[in-house]
């Protein structure tokens, strides 16, 4: 059994930075490529608030923290020193991660550890599981970081959260394909965990790591699109997200289906949707309205001059994630808000839309709606 405790990653680089035994050093990989992004104001503005302002910014700089004799656990924790574990890779709180707790201390039991003497690198990060995450966070971090030399002939850590469902793990597993991370070359920890000879940890800017959608990668947008988009005409080209078995469905879409269909836009679901057709889909729409929630990183898949509508329940408005995205692919964006009820939480509760207003701001916003007959009519 080892005493651990949570401490950020630059604590414990200046701490080892320091240490006399010389037990455990650490080295820096800065990928040298840096990427610009034109941040365009958005063309439209709705609800009670101003968009607020974005200056443009750069891609920040992805560097990797070596750890030499560092244990990955099954869960993903990162242990470095025999003692810190690593605050930007755990996922959850430590009994989360299977430490054992006594008199208020923490202890990792060392008991069926395996050991490998090979040179690896952890993308373990927070967020595994949220989809928009994965795709704005990990994935671009994973890939800048195999274009270093250092790196890029390492074999890879992934450890996925016991709740994940296996239909959702290989929608992630396709993503990494696509982009050239195999499972061959990774390594899922068994038992306890894995010592490596050394542990590689991407590491980002502060910036890089407060505004989650300025870690979206283009090149990684386009790696996806290359791989799983299809030159087939679609008939989707105006979508809405529809929120299905998970928080802030829509109670009353029953009554908002007939506007919909008055404006050609056509409801798909993506819970249960491969990441392909994801990708195929998105890729030939030219307009998109969803509520806040992650199915709005497919965006990132949509051709420059496209239209994003995002509706807030007004708790959450200020969420700026998307936004970056749409700016960042050039994307037309503008958003809305809505009302909820008192007390209402937005990671249990449904929510409910006003037909008349959904279809005031369509009529306002999209040309040529049909009238109840079916046939067009000019927008207002």
């Amino acid at each position: 059994m080892i005493e651990v405790e949570m401490k950020p990653l630059k604590d414990i680089i200046t701490n080892i930075g320091n240490d006399t035994q010389g037990r455990l050093s650490t080295s820096h990989s800065i990928v040298k490529k840096s990427y610009q992004s034109e941040i365009l104001p958005p063309k439209f503005k709705s609800g009670p608030n101003a968009c607020p302002p974005i200056a443009n910014f750069e891609y920040p700089e992805v560097s990797i923290a070596d750890f030499s004799n560092a244990i990955v656990t099954a869960t993903g924790a990162v242990i470095v020193d025999d003692r810190y574990v690593v605050e930007e890779t755990v996922e959850g709180s430590l009994e989360d991660n299977c430490f054992n707790k006594s008199d208020g201390r923490y202890f990792f039991d060392l008991d069926r550890l395996e050991v490998t003497s090979e040179d690896i690198i952890s993308f373990n990060k927070f967020g595994i599981f949220n989809y928009s995450i994965f795709l704005t966070e990990i994935m671009p971090s994973a890939y800048l970081s195999s274009l270093t030399r250092d790196f890029c002939n390492r074999r890879f850590v992934i450890s996925f959260p016991g709740f994940m469902s296996q239909d959702a793990i290989e929608l992630r597993w396709k993503v990494f394909s696509s982009c050239g991370f195999e499972k061959k070359v990774s390594i899922i920890p068994a038992g306890n965990g894995i010592r490596a000879n050394k542990v590689g940890i991407v590491k980002a800017n502060a910036r890089y790591k407060n505004h989650r959608a300025s870690q979206l990668a283009p090149y990684v947008s386009t790696l996806l699109k290359m791989t799983f988009a299809t030159s087939e005409p679609s008939s989707f080209k105006r979508i809405y997200i529809r929120r299905q078995n998970v928080a802030r469905s829509i109670e009353n879409f029953d009554d908002l289906l007939p506007i919909l269909n008055k404006h050609d836009v056509i409801p798909v679901s993506l819970e249960n949707m491969p990441v392909d057709q994801q990708v195929d889909l998105f890729s030939k729409a030219d307009f998109v309205l969803a509520e806040h929630g992650a199915g709005l990183v497919n965006t990132m898949f949509m051709r420059p001059g496209s239209t994003v509508v995002e509706m807030f329940p007004e708790p959450l408005v200020g969420r700026w994630a998307f936004r970056l995205v749409s700016h960042t692919f050039k994307l037309n964006y503008c958003f809305g808000t809505f009302g909820v009820p008192e007390g209402w939480k937005w990671a249990a509760d449904n929510i409910s839309l006003n037909p008349k207003a959904i279809d005031a701001f369509l009529t306002k916003l999209l040309p040529h709606p049909r009238n109840e007959s079916g046939a067009l009519e000019p927008s207002q």
